[in-house]
Formats: C-alpha cells, structure tokens, sequence
C-alpha cells in the first residue's frame, strides 16, 4: 500500500470521521469505492469526499451499524459486499486532516465499478472512464484481474481495455486472467438491439456513441437466450 497527501476541503471533515470510525475504530474492512471513489481521482486525481461518496465497498459492510447511517446525510447508501478480491490488493493509505484511512487504488476502483454495471452505473459511464486508461497502471490491472473472481468484472473489463485502448490492452498477459466462458453475461438492460461478443460471450448495448474506439469488431448479429 502507498500513502499520499490529497486535497480535501475542510467541510468533508464529516466524512472523514465516518471512514474513520469504520476503519480505525469498528477495524471494519469498509471503504468508498467505485464511481464514489472515481470522482475524486478523474477531477483531481486526488481524493474529494463529497455528500456523493454513497458507495460504501468491502467484506464488512454488512457491520456498518445502522446508526452510522441514518444520520442527517444528503445521500442515500449504497452497501457492496466485495469480494472480489483480496481484502488489501489495490488498497492504498492516505493521510489527511489528522486521519489515516484505507482507499482503493484508482485501478481497483475502477474494476469496482464495472461490477455495478446495470445496478447503479451504465455501461456509457463506465466506458468514459476507461477512455481515460493513461491514468492507470497495466502491472496492477493485470493483478487484480488475476487475482479477481467476478467473470462480470474480468469479461467486461477485458472488453472494455481492448475497446479503448489497444496498446494498454496489448501489455496485459491475457492467459494468466482464467476465464469461464461458459455462461452468458448481459449488460444490456433489456436493450432491443444488443451486440454479441462471442471472444467474451457478453451482450453489450448496441445503441451508444463509442467514440473514436473500434467498437464492431467482434461481434455477430444473433444473440444468446442466456443472461445474467
């Protein structure tokens, strides 16, 4: 785990006190993760705890006390039981305002929130980040994918490197990611016009504007009855 320094205005102290409770004083596995997490690190690239940090990722958020959460907060939470990979992987320590907490790398953040693809995220959403792939390290993509047991997670993401970035997709070692291919995963959304990728046997939206990437070269027109 690294530390650093970020910029985070003294009127999140209150969020701040929370991650810290849960972590330091509760010593639960909880942390703001996934968009909640990207925002700080796509604007600034730096943590900002906002009154929109809702997404609370880790194998204890089960524990939170209710309490916690039912304070006077602008936001409604959202609890992710994550398990998808090793409690510290991707897990970096920052310092700040007298607090030390535990984030998730940009990296892994990111991973994160390819799993909450058609819960509380778009596909759209989750692709504009991955246009940003500069930010992020191929090594510690590569472990956590190698180390990730959600196929959403590793299919789509793997989908989404090659969609956006060749070259970044090109220094991941693609045979070390074990992949079962077996069952049918869908993101579509009930989307009357999906596309099949059969090399990850995904459905994908096939209505949104991607860009300068080379969306198309995949798939086939007929689609599976499988979804998940």
């Amino acid at each position: 785990m690294i530390e650093r320094e970020p910029i985070i205005p003294s009127s999140q102290d209150k969020w701040l006190r929370l991650i810290d409770i849960l972590q330091n004083e509760l010593n639960l596995h909880v942390y703001p993760g996934g968009d909640s997490a990207m925002t700080g690190w796509h604007h600034r690239h730096a943590w900002i705890f906002r009154p929109t940090m809702e997404r609370l990722y880790g194998t204890d958020v089960h524990k939170i006390p209710k309490e916690l959460l039912e304070e006077n907060w602008e936001c409604k939470f959202y609890l992710y039981k994550s398990d998808w990979f090793p409690r510290n992987l991707g897990i970096d320590k920052i310092k700040t305002r007298g607090y030390k907490l535990k984030i998730p790398s940009l990296e892994r953040a990111l991973l994160e929130m390819v799993y909450d693809i058609n819960k509380k995220t778009t596909i759209g959403s989750v692709f504009e980040y991955f246009t940003d792939l500069a930010q992020l390290n191929p090594e510690k993509i590569q472990t956590l994918l190698e180390n990730c047991t959600s196929e959403k997670i590793k299919r789509f993401s793997l989908f989404l490197i090659e969609e956006t970035c060749l070259d970044f997709y090109e220094e991941i070692n693609k045979t070390n990611i074990v992949l079962n291919l077996k069952e049918n995963l869908d993101v579509t959304n009930g989307h009357r016009a999906p596309n099949h990728v059969p090399k990850y046997n995904i459905e994908v939206p096939g209505n949104l504007e991607w860009g300068t990437c080379s969306y198309g070269r995949y798939y086939r027109t007929e689609r599976t009855t499988r979804a998940v």
